[in-house]
């Protein structure tokens, strides 16, 4: 029996309505398996990262091997064994140590989401493109303040620790220069030129975003904690790849001057010198194919061997100041054009949401018996405060073997190991 055309038509209607509900509640159950994994993961990382012995590098080289931290917390290899399982108190029950490791990430993340900072991950649709698109891209990076700013265009803005009067000239004026703009900034919270770029901004309503070359959590340089808060109070970003209380060290900050590079669409350094720190980052802002636009007083161009050198090197203009003003303008304009501008939509939505308030039990690992025991070995392999200078291509960082991490990335690719199974 033939259905009449409006009933056809409502028929078609309802089981495409059907359909589309069915599709709809596939893609919420991705989704939310989805934000239990690195849920997950992230918990599993800070419990790593609080491990005696464990630092920057041994999670760098895990990250990069592309092995789960949950599966290194629930199946330690070689040497990770031994900072896992201490065996402090003797024989102790796996799954004891298990729980309790995993309480104190969840404690740890629990913390840091109070003071509004995430750790988000470089394959997680949240992390910025700027970030991810960058040959020698971050694993993780932790965020505190509005993840917004991360995805607009910006200029970044660097330069000496001790600028002279011109220094501080050229750094206001460049700061009025992107009023018009409304653009975001990026600095590094250093004293001197970075400084003044931060404070600049918040007077013009700029948002601005301060990478730093220490943990998060971090206390440097001293005295930066009320720019640091008006940063956060004027919509601002504070970002940093390192563990969150992790000091600095002349490596660091070289690193950090690569996501301040990677993050800018135009870089502007103002007074630095070839050997310096800010050299990096015109050097990696080269790499990244961003532009670079020196300024200068008038009749300085010859004693700053920087200009020629960054133009016949990087390919950077250098523009005399205030004469050349119309073409600091014309330089902005080309790079930040407003029909370019992201909107400034909540980005925070991209990325999954934590949620670590709901978990009230600890970890509990499939198929292990609560009579299995191990026995640390009692071996001493902490990372001193030295290591975070060693070479990424280190493979002894930590105390962690390069074939231990092999054998967890064999077991990864293998499909090995159990579920985690969380107790609610």
């Amino acid at each position: 029996m033939f259905l009449a055309l409006p009933a056809a038509i409502d028929y078609v209607r309802i089981r495409m309505a059907g359909t589309r509900a069915t599709e709809s509640m596939k893609a919420a159950d991705v989704s939310l398996e989805n934000r239990e994994y690195w849920r997950n993961e992230k918990i599993a990382f800070l419990t790593l990262s609080s491990l005696k012995g464990v630092g920057f590098w041994t999670l760098y080289k895990l990250a990069k091997s592309g092995v789960s931290f949950k599966e290194v917390l629930k199946d330690p290899e070689g040497k990770l064994v031994d900072k896992i399982y201490d065996g402090s108190d003797g024989v102790v029950s796996i799954t004891e140590q298990q729980d309790a490791l995993w309480q104190k990430g969840l404690s740890l993340a629990r913390s840091l989401f109070a003071d509004n900072i995430r750790l988000i991950f470089k394959d997680e649709i949240g992390f910025p493109p700027k970030l991810r698109n960058i040959p020698d891209a971050p694993y993780w990076i932790f965020v505190q303040g509005d993840l917004a700013p991360l995805f607009c265009k910006s200029v970044a803005i660097v330069g000496t620790r001790q600028p002279s009067d011109d220094g501080v000239f050229l750094s206001k004026l460049v700061l009025a220069a992107l009023v018009k703009f409304k653009c975001v900034t990026v600095s590094g919270l250093a004293m001197g030129v970075d400084q003044l770029a931060h404070q600049g901004s918040l007077r013009y309503a700029l948002k601005t975003i301060a990478v730093l070359g220490t943990g998060i959590l971090g206390n440097y340089p001293k005295g930066s904690e009320e720019l640091r808060r008006r940063i956060l109070d004027g919509g601002g970003t504070i970002v940093s790849e390192y563990l969150p209380h992790q000091s600095y060290s002349a490596e660091n900050f070289i690193r950090r001057n690569r996501l301040q590079a990677a993050l800018c669409d135009l870089l502007v350094p103002v007074e630095w010198g070839i050997k310096s720190g800010t050299a990096h980052t015109v050097r990696f802002a080269a790499k990244y194919e961003k532009a670079i636009v020196n300024l200068y007083m008038p009749l300085t161009y010859n004693s700053k061997p920087e200009l020629s050198y960054s133009e016949s090197q990087f390919g950077a203009i250098s523009l005399e100041m205030p004469r050349e003003i119309s073409r600091l303008d014309d330089c902005i304009y080309n790079y930040l054009s407003e029909d370019l501008f992201f909107d400034s939509a909540d980005h925070s939505q991209d990325v999954s949401s934590d949620g670590f308030d709901l978990f009230d039990k600890g970890m509990v690992l499939a198929d292990y018996n609560e009579g299995e025991q191990v026995v640390g070995s009692g071996e001493n392999n902490e990372e001193s405060a030295g290591d975070d200078k060693r070479n990424v291509g280190s493979v002894d960082g930590a105390g962690l073997e390069s074939k231990d991490i092999e054998r967890l990335s064999d077991k990864k690719n293998e499909g090995e190991g159990k579920q985690f199974k969380l107790k609610i």
